[in-house]
């Protein structure tokens, strides 16, 4: 039998100087504070250059993307909507109201809002977790994930379960009590995030928290107590500034529940990639961590399925998640590569690192790749609108195939390859509203309340001149003049019209037909013809 000696040492077991010291540049640490402000250095040009686009990208009718801004409107003056389903969205909807004029532009500021609020923990949690090049990469795809123009609330809870997860899965080098205290008090603001976005993802979370006590070191106990007791002061707090709340929101939960895993958005094709490279990744941990690494691999394992089944539940592309295992297995502290890299750096090791870092890492990179393609093509669209939608709602609409291709890709929802073969019948929505919308402003500038049928109080944001109702039918209960919708604006439509026939067959009566809208004027009133025969002068 053959003896290795120094002289004899087989290729495979050489220093590789060359490979090791690019995988020292890709595992290499540098201070907290230093990456703390290159992250946020590196997001701030993002979310300037999102939340201050001219015109607002979106693949959804105009008459859906209104709906929700009447719902935070309505909420804002202490009317509860039935629609309203996230209200961290309403607020966040709400607090851009105070920056933006229109429809398009509050959306813009609301997902920069949004992704502040995730920027800045993100930051503080992967500076003393991550090695400086995937700190700054997976600040870049979360962020990205949220100022998506095809994004909307569950990836914005998608998001926040990325950076709680970071926060309370990966142990730290900072093992100070008062650090962690403070990333305590930062979780608890993101689980109640969750909360009110998406409960599902709150579940996810709890489960995080719960393991947090034995995986982020000598002072996970103080995290877990501290991140624990400021949630319940924090959901107390919105019971007594909204009484049922915390009840409503339970409510969502079970209803989310029972409304089961959603294949649209776990079982698309573009995910495959991504997933396949994340168990590749797992595997390789697993074969080199062993059981001295077992935290590494086996948390990363059941993050990505806990977060795969809440992003069923959400309705949510969980590429994100599969992104973020891979990099909690291969950059955390208790990774087993920095043994190769820093110790045993033969060929074989390094190899190893190097590839499963660079996979890593590629696919975090292709999330803000993919994203930065949907705000170029959120430029090029907003250069050519000039309809009268885009200049006073700031709202365009993306067609063609190559929105099919960015849509249909790992940066957006998975359900937005649907929305992309609705288009037809959503451009006949935007049609439907650019039909009435002057006829609207008309009948307002003379002083006749008028209201839409729709889900939501939608007319109020249209015409901006009075408090939004919780829903159209409310609305119609106090207007003279109700447009009725003759196609599904919206999904619910069927429901609310056959709610409100015995209102509109009782009060009122039909005035005209439009190709979209019925014309409906209410009984007991002198409205004068010319009024509501609206062809004269437009």
């Amino acid at each position: 039998m053959d003896t290795f000696t120094d002289d004899a040492i087989p290729e495979w077991r050489r220093p590789a100087p060359i490979a090791r010291s690019i995988a020292v540049v890709l595992f290499g640490w540098s201070r907290p504070a230093l990456v703390f402000l290159a992250c946020i250095a590196t997001l701030t040009p993002l979310i300037l250059f999102a939340g201050l686009a001219p015109f607002f990208l979106s693949l959804s009718s105009t008459i859906e993307l209104i709906g929700p801004i009447a719902d935070a409107r309505a909420a804002s003056a202490g009317v509860k909507s039935a629609s309203a389903t996230a209200p961290f969205y309403q607020f966040l909807l709400t607090l851009a109201e105070r920056f933006a004029p229109t429809p398009g532009r509050i959306y813009l500021v609301a997902k920069a809002i949004a992704a502040i609020l995730a920027a800045f923990p993100l930051a503080y949690f992967v500076a003393v977790r991550f090695p400086m090049v995937k700190a700054i990469a997976i600040c870049i795809a979360v962020t990205a994930v949220i100022v998506a123009p095809f994004s909307g609330p569950s990836e914005i809870a998608l998001a926040y379960f990325v950076v709680l997860a970071v926060g309370l899965l990966c142990p730290p080098t900072d093992e100070s009590r008062n650090r962690a205290a403070f990333e305590g008090g930062l979780t608890a603001g993101l689980l109640f995030a969750l909360w009110m976005l998406s409960p599902a993802f709150l579940v996810a979370g709890l489960l995080a928290l719960l393991a947090c006590t034995f995986l982020t070191g000598g002072n996970g106990l103080t995290r877990f107590a501290s991140a624990f007791l400021s949630f319940v002061v924090i959901a107390l707090l919105a019971e007594l500034t909204s009484p049922g709340i915390n009840v409503a929101r339970t409510a969502a939960l079970t209803g989310q529940l029972n409304g089961g895993l959603s294949g649209d958005s776990i079982m698309t094709t573009e995910l495959a990639g991504g997933a396949i490279s994340a168990l590749v990744v797992l595997f390789t941990a697993v074969v080199f961590g062993g059981r001295e690494h077992v935290k590494a691999w086996l948390v990363s394992g059941f993050f990505a399925l806990g977060g795969v089944i809440a992003c069923g539940y959400a309705g949510a592309n969980p590429a994100l998640v599969f992104i973020a295992a891979a990099g909690m297995a291969v950059f955390s502290m208790a990774s087993p590569f920095y043994d190769g890299v820093f110790r045993v750096h033969d060929r074989a090791s390094i190899a190893a690192a190097v590839a499963v870092a660079t996979l890593s890492l590629f696919w975090t990179g292709l999330v803000a790749v993919q994203v930065i393609g949907q705000l170029h093509l959120q430029r090029q669209i907003s250069a050519s609108s000039d309809t009268l939608l885009s200049r006073d709602y700031a709202i365009v609409h993306a067609q063609g195939q190559r929105t099919m291709e960015i849509a249909n890709g790992i940066g957006a929802a998975g359900v937005m390859l649907k929305r992309v073969q609705e288009m037809p019948a959503q451009e006949g929505h935007t049609d439907a509203l650019r039909e009435v919308l002057a006829r609207l402003r008309r009948l307002t500038n003379d002083g006749v309340s008028v209201a839409l049928l729709t889900r939501a109080d939608t007319a109020c944001v249209l015409v901006s001149v009075r408090r939004c109702r919780s829903n159209g039918w409310d609305a119609a209960n106090d207007a003279n003049v109700v447009f009725v919708p003759r196609i599904d604006l919206e999904k619910g439509a069927k429901e609310i019209r056959a709610q409100s026939e015995a209102l509109l067959y009782t009060d009122f009566t039909l005035a005209e037909r439009m190709l979209f809208w019925d014309v409906w004027v209410r009984r007991d009133i002198a409205i004068a013809p010319e009024a509501i025969t609206f062809g004269r002068g437009l």
